[in-house]
């Protein structure tokens, strides 16, 4: 992540790399997904609060194993949302920021088998709470 920051707004780049997770699909197999973005967040600052939007674009990848048919789909990613935050201060350098995500994708990918059946959509809605360190250099 690298941002920049004036009195009451930044503006920050961010980039993200889901590592493949995978859940047993209903008519037996498994279906396994991973992302990667990058995040525009233009932010409105506060004190040690923010609001800020949320711009993300990349690759969303779906494959499904152990059916019929093997499916393998590498789909564009788009999203809108928003965060909320709390930056607190740990000296002159260090920062604790605690951020609350809710992103709504603009593009979904849906994985089906033999062309009829849908086995795995992307969610509507997708939250993440995070919690790390900041190093501001002056």
């Amino acid at each position: 992540m690298a941002e920049a920051r004036w009195s009451f707004l930044s503006v920050a780049l961010e980039g993200r790399a889901d590592l493949p997770s995978s859940a047993a699909l209903a008519e037996g197999g498994r279906i396994q997904t991973s992302l990667l973005i990058g995040t525009l967040v233009p932010c409105y600052r506060y004190g040690f609060l923010g609001a800020c939007a949320l711009l993300s674009a990349g690759a969303e990848e779906a494959t499904s194993e152990g059916l019929p048919v093997t499916k393998h789909v590498v789909s564009p990613y788009a999203a809108l949302g928003a965060r909320a935050l709390l930056e607190l201060p740990l000296g002159q350098v260090l920062a604790l920021v605690v951020a609350a995500d809710l992103r709504a994708p603009v593009v979904q990918t849906t994985l089906t088998v033999n062309d009829a059946s849908q086995i795995w959509v992307t969610p509507p809605v997708s939250g993440t709470v995070s919690a790390g360190l900041a190093v501001r250099i002056p």
